[in-house]
């Protein structure tokens, strides 16, 4: 997107794939997967390499990116069988050498009921899987990337399907939609949980802190302020598939029809973002405030930030030569306020950045044509080395001191 959100651009897709979920670890590195394989892109999303392998039990059902050569997928087939209803196989996989190989992590044979998708939070080296049917759900978490797993207590009723997802807000803190559809809460890392909500028929939860949390339906967006006791509907809506925040504020929601909303005001109002394409969107990934990514249908990745302002104005280069511009900040150190000045007028849409040092974004804004500077209010930026930039600028180095 080059102007904040209103139209998007697509990053190179991959041809026929339907990709279900997506986890980028920064900027640049992630990880995406369709049912049949798994993708893995250095340069945020633009275009994507398929991993040499793929996990051995088919179907993949869900992913967590650990680092740019692990990750951790649930997996598994099921087929009907004459005499047992349904078989199938199911188990966790785990590669470490960015899929070349690939280690099956506590497989099961399943019959009598179809095996359904396998969901994971995680946070640093926790990570949490809610299981699949009993017996013997896989109901596992680990606290070392994957490396060893602990059973967890289950939350799955045989005959009942599948837990629909799983919240985790630190690494005792959880919550899960069950495989009957109730709200359960854990405050022992998953050692046991407890009912708190019923009949609310979501399918995908985020909780952003240990009261404040979001769920969806096919048809609505739920908000919960007394940690899952109770939700209330804020958003009604057709075919929404998956959520995602970054922080309290900024969330983003995707589904059919190449559904996109957003919000910056911790949901108080949602705003629905435009796209040319209306295939449907299955997952969204949202690293920071300005970096979201969502895929779906026919291998479509859809990118929204700083990344996605070089592509446009590359291709822009065909029609309109584009003038480098260059920036300057004054006061410079500065305290809790302070201006960027650009070389020239600008005659493209382009955006100001703010980076620390990490490459984490601080501060994003549009730039209007015709506009020659910009406020940054730094009141509630910590103090120490950024780097600013408009469009693909050179960086300049800014110091914050309050």
């Amino acid at each position: 997107s080059v102007d904040t959100g209103l139209s998007w651009l697509p990053a190179k897709p991959q041809s026929g794939a339907m990709l279900t979920d997506v986890e980028f670890l920064d900027t640049t590195h992630g990880w995406a997967a369709s049912p049949d394989w798994l993708a893995r892109t250095s340069d945020g999303g633009r275009s994507w390499n398929r991993t040499s392998t793929k996990p051995g039990i088919n179907s993949i059902s869900g992913l967590v990116a650990v680092n740019e050569s692990t990750c951790v997928t649930a997996a598994g087939w099921t087929m009907g069988e004459y005499v047992h209803g349904y078989v199938g196989e199911f188990g966790l996989e785990r590669t470490t050498n960015a899929g070349a190989s690939w280690d099956t992590i506590n497989f099961i044979g399943m019959v009598d009921a179809p095996i359904g998708s396998g969901r994971f939070s995680h946070i640093g080296p926790d990570i949490w899987h809610p299981g699949t049917r009993e017996p013997n759900g896989n109901s596992l978490r680990s606290t070392d990337c994957g490396t060893t797993w602990l059973d967890m207590d289950t939350v799955c009723t045989t005959g009942e399907g599948e837990p629909a997802d799983i919240s985790f807000v630190d690494s005792l803190n959880g919550w899960v939609i069950d495989s009957r559809g109730n709200i359960r809460r854990t405050s022992n890392s998953g050692d046991s949980w407890t009912i708190i909500a019923t009949g609310l028929n979501v399918k995908r939860l985020k909780m952003i802190s240990l009261s404040t949390g979001w769920a969806i339906s096919d048809s609505e967006l739920f908000k919960t302020t007394d940690a899952g006791a109770s939700w209330q509907p804020v958003v009604a809506d057709s075919g929404l598939q998956a959520i995602a925040f970054c922080d309290s504020n900024h969330g983003a929601v995707v589904g059919k029809h190449g559904l996109i909303l957003r919000t910056v005001n911790a949901g108080q109002t949602w705003v629905r973002d435009s796209t040319e394409f209306t295939s449907d969107l299955y997952d969204v990934c949202m690293l920071d405030s300005g970096h979201v990514w969502a895929v779906g249908q026919y291998g479509l990745v859809l990118g929204f930030g700083d990344w996605a302002i070089g592509v446009a104005e590359r291709g822009n280069q065909t029609s309109a030569p584009i003038r480098s511009v260059a920036v300057s900040v004054r006061p410079n150190p500065c305290r809790d306020h302070a201006t960027v000045e650009l070389s020239h007028v600008l005659t493209v849409p382009t955006r100001m950045v703010m980076v620390d040092v990490t490459g984490r974004v601080r501060f994003m804004a549009p730039v209007r044509l015709g506009a020659r500077s910009l406020d940054i209010d730094l009141r509630r930026t910590p103090s120490g080395v950024y780097f600013v930039r408009a469009g693909e600028s050179p960086a300049l180095r800014l110091v914050v001191q309050h």
